[in-house]
């Protein structure tokens, strides 16, 4: 039995193979190329360009959708809830392997949870693009400012690259249908002074890439822990404290 349908577990799946029964379980019945997930936050994607059927990639593996409720180890059972009609079904197997991935870490700033857009799945980049455009026609009613200025809190890879594209799709937007409202503008907020950060696998022109690719970019730093705390206002930066 495998818990979880990302790279990890696919990839556990399509080794085994016909070699043996394999249960695949995940509350989603497709894999997230989540790499390319901003160019789907920004237009230039369509979002089924990245999305793979679990049953195309893993055609020797037995799909089961559903959300797991609980594992029991010593008898190698796992309970899964059906998103269907919320019943339970409990599924027997030799081995267990749990790949179900993470949650994002707000790191105990105050008003993330409940004031900023998160950035994980489809949906995330469908409504962040959505409140993007809404932003920007209330811009051209009431030329505000605040309304097209972006932060993004976290530059990781995933933090970089959707800066990078919503630099781009904003820039094309306004030029072309939302000049009359204020200059859109993006800002990456560090925990380093640093910039930037790059996982060690990195290669050096992996890591060189945000910058080779010409994004303007303010940067604000900060020490660790972070110093601010998020407003009730979604995705807005003003006087230092990012929405």
């Amino acid at each position: 039995m495998i818990v979880g349908g990302g790279f990890g577990g696919t990839s556990v799946a399509r080794r085994l193979g016909r070699r043996t029964e394999v249960i695949l379980i995940s509350d989603r019945n497709y894999l997230l190329f989540s790499p390319m997930l901003a160019e789907v936050a920004a237009a230039d994607l369509d979002p089924r360009h990245i999305l793979a059927p679990l049953r195309q990639i893993c055609p020797h593996a037995r799909i089961v959708i559903g959300t797991v409720t609980g594992v029991d180890a010593s008898r190698r059972m796992v309970t899964v809830r059906s998103p269907v009609d919320g019943s339970v079904t409990i599924w027997n197997g030799d081995a267990l392997v749990l790949a179900a991935g993470s949650e994002s870490a707000t790191f105990g700033v105050p008003g993330v949870t409940e004031h900023s857009l998160p950035f994980k799945t489809i949906q995330h980049a469908l409504a962040i693009r959505t409140r993007l455009l809404r932003l920007l026609e209330a811009a051209t009613v009431t030329p505000d400012p605040t309304l097209t200025s972006v932060a993004i809190v976290g530059a990781g890879y995933s933090g970089a690259e959707l800066a990078a594209s919503l630099a781009d799709f904003l820039d094309r937007a306004f030029k072309k249908y939302y000049w009359s409202a204020p200059t859109p503008s993006v800002t990456l907020m560090a925990r380093r002074a640093s910039g930037v950060r790059s996982p060690p696998t990195a290669s050096p022109r992996q890591a060189a890439l945000p910058a080779a690719r010409g994004r303007e970019l303010r940067h604000k730093t900060a020490t660790d822990p972070f110093p601010w705390s998020v407003p009730p206002i979604d995705f807005r930066t003003k006087s230092g404290t990012a929405g």
